[in-house]
């Protein structure tokens, strides 16, 4: 949680006024009344408290209310060029004198999304800039409303304290004050995108790569309640270095942010990304690539409303640390020419295709012996056929993870493909099978190969980002093949 709560019982501390006693909290919604909160390692915050929100519980039956608080926050000081919202102060509420316990209920807070606030635990924004926060609890039914809420305050050894004032409605959020960036982002145009290098420090995965621009694109309508201005990240990347396995870690990219409005705004998935994957764009954590491959990718931002939607800069990397980049929001009129560059195999010798294998499962303390036959093209479709049988562990274990590589790249698995042929065989989904301890199933998975990675490079068994997984020599069939009987 942001902060941390007092140690010293509140009860014991000497009042000296209004706000230090949850009996006589400074009155909610009241411009003048703030708190300050400096967690004395760079970070300090000021804000105020609006009041307090009844809302529905997720679980009827619960036996809880849900009250949530809201306020606003701003942040006065901070390490980086936004602030972490984990050093902001902590929130909770008082109850007869003392610190309520929160329940496990589950609150519906998408109401105080869709009307502009944002969660506190998400309070990452420029310098002087003003958020509306929430922070939700649940409480027994039988303790009946809060009396106080309580925000730390400086040097975190007491509590200030507001009048828990309930609300009948949900105010609209007012935008207030817009802080600058410290630092000037580097220049992005026309033919001139912004270059940068990251690396992993977990994985030790290497990377290089340019911000193009971005691209506003439609917001998926289906998605939620938020409303706003979705935008795509363009951008290509280029592993330099693979730090374990035969490719990139899964979901290890360098992450994308974009700050607008003040605010560090991160990936969201209710975007509607169609007309980047139709345009030859690959999903910016969809990258598992080999060492030499690039990769023409996008992420998805919202920029919210009520909020006039000021783009301030592109962020690359760690907002937090040392390798970070920052550059110039270039707005684009469409999707420029995908630039992929489809790279080399995975390194080393692959097993033969036909031939068994053992695979350890060392997580699941499970052996499987494998026989990868090959794969049959369907379309733009590559559906691979697997037989394994698990000659140790316990029964119900699933078959190891199979991908396929494809022009430097681990290809997306595609359940719209066609897969009569295989079903027609006696083949099932890798998921389906019901295994028992040496009896072999035979599987297939089907992958989706855009065609400007060519024929498949590897089939790969057991992960291909981490470990020692099992790289086999993709072979073409005809057709697929017999299930012995």
């Amino acid at each position: 949680v942001p902060a941390s709560a007092p140690d010293e019982p509140a009860d014991t501390r000497p009042s000296t006024g209004p706000g230090n006693d949850p009996k006589a909290p400074l009155p909610a919604g009241d411009p003048a009344s703030r708190f300050q909160y400096d967690d004395g390692l760079g970070s300090a915050w000021s804000g105020t408290v609006t009041g307090v929100v009844e809302t529905p519980s997720w679980d009827d039956t619960s036996g809880e209310r849900c009250f949530v608080v809201i306020g606003t926050i701003v942040p006065e000081a901070a390490p980086g060029f936004v602030s972490d919202a984990w050093t902001a102060p902590y929130v909770t509420l008082f109850v007869e004198d003392q610190p309520a316990e929160s329940g496990s209920g589950a609150c519906q807070t998408g109401t105080f999304d869709a009307a502009g606030y944002q969660s506190l635990y998400t309070a990452s924004a420029t310098v002087g800039t003003e958020l509306a926060f929430y922070s939700e609890f649940s409480l027994p039914e039988a303790v009946g409303a809060p009396q106080a809420v309580a925000v730390t305050a400086s040097g975190t050894d007491d509590w200030r304290f507001f009048e828990a004032a309930l609300l009948p409605e949900l105010p609209p959020v007012t935008v207030g004050p817009v802080g600058p960036l410290p630092i000037d982002p580097a220049a992005v145009g026309a033919g001139a995108p912004g270059t940068f290098r990251h690396r992993d420090e977990y994985s030790a995965d290497a990377w290089s790569g340019s911000i193009v621009g971005l691209v506003e694109i439609p917001r998926d309508e289906t998605y939620d309640e938020l409303d706003g201005r979705c935008f795509a990240v363009v951008a290509t990347l280029t592993a330099d270095e693979v730090g374990s396995g035969i490719t990139t870690t899964p979901y290890g990219a360098p992450p994308v942010h974009l700050v607008a409005d003040g605010r560090l705004l991160s990936e969201y998935y209710g975007c509607a990304a169609d007309g980047a994957e139709a345009a030859g764009y690959a999903w910016a954590s969809d990258t598992e690539i080999t060492a030499g491959t690039s990769l023409a990718v996008y992420s998805t931002v919202l920029v919210r409303a009520p909020f006039p939607g000021e783009l301030q800069a592109v962020v690359v990397g760690d907002p937090w640390g040392d390798d970070v980049s920052l550059f110039a929001p270039f707005v684009l009129d469409a999707f420029p020419p995908a630039a992929n560059q489809p790279g080399p195999p995975p390194p080393g010798p692959l097993a033969p295709a036909g031939a068994p294998a053992t695979v350890v499962d060392e997580y699941a303390e499970a052996t499987w012996n494998l026989v990868v036959h090959g794969y049959v093209v369907t379309g733009d479709c590559v559906v691979v056929y697997v037989r394994a049988t698990l000659t140790e562990g316990e029964p119900g274990e699933t078959v190891p993870f199979v991908a396929l590589v494809a022009g430097g790249h681990v290809a997306s698995e595609d359940y719209a493909c066609e897969t009569a042929a295989a079903t027609d065989a006696g083949y099932v989904e890798l998921w389906k099978p019901e295994v028992q301890v040496g009896v072999p199933v035979d599987v297939f998975v089907a992958f989706r190969v855009a065609p400007a990675f060519g024929d498949p490079q590897a089939i790969v068994v057991g992960g291909v980002g981490i470990g020692e997984p099992l790289a086999v020599t993709p072979v073409a069939l005809p057709a697929p093949p017999a299930i012995p009987r």
